[in-house]
């Protein structure tokens, strides 16, 4: 979810897994749909649609969303739809002070994640260089 030029996609991919990848972003999907035809010759897919428009009802082993959260108007929906059709979720979460960061740190985003999640875990940290900033990477199930 919110996949980008589609790297996470790839490696999944590259790596087994059957995977779809969207992003609301139309140039940044064509830029990674064509960068997968280059890469495999029948590659995954990647679809141009928001996150909130989601109304897909089967379930997925996992699903990732990296630094889309405080993008959402409704991440609480979003959050619900994460945990109602999937057995694992790892989000990257960002922080006041890192772009639109919606939470001020790990505890109270724990304590949100618990509202929705039967459990959050933090379970790893990727610094974004050009801010200077940490994010954290919630295990949730």
């Amino acid at each position: 979810m919110g996949c980008g030029y589609g790297d996470m996609v790839a490696a999944v991919f590259e790596a087994g897994g059957s995977v779809l990848g969207i992003d609301h972003d139309f140039d940044i999907v064509k830029a990674a749909n064509d960068r997968m035809t280059e890469r495999f010759q029948l590659g995954p897919a990647i679809f141009q649609m928001g996150i909130e428009d989601l109304s897909r009802t089967i379930p997925y082993d996992i699903i990732i969303c990296f630094s889309v959260l405080p993008y959402l108007l409704d991440k609480d929906k979003v959050l619900h739809w994460i945990n109602d059709y999937s057995t694992t979720a790892l989000l990257e979460v960002q922080y006041l002070g890192d772009g639109p960061g919606m939470v001020r740190d790990d505890i109270l985003m724990q304590e949100l994640l618990m509202l929705i999640f039967d459990s959050a875990t933090p379970i790893g940290k990727t610094l974004v260089d050009y801010r200077n900033k940490w994010r954290t990477i919630w295990l949730c199930e």
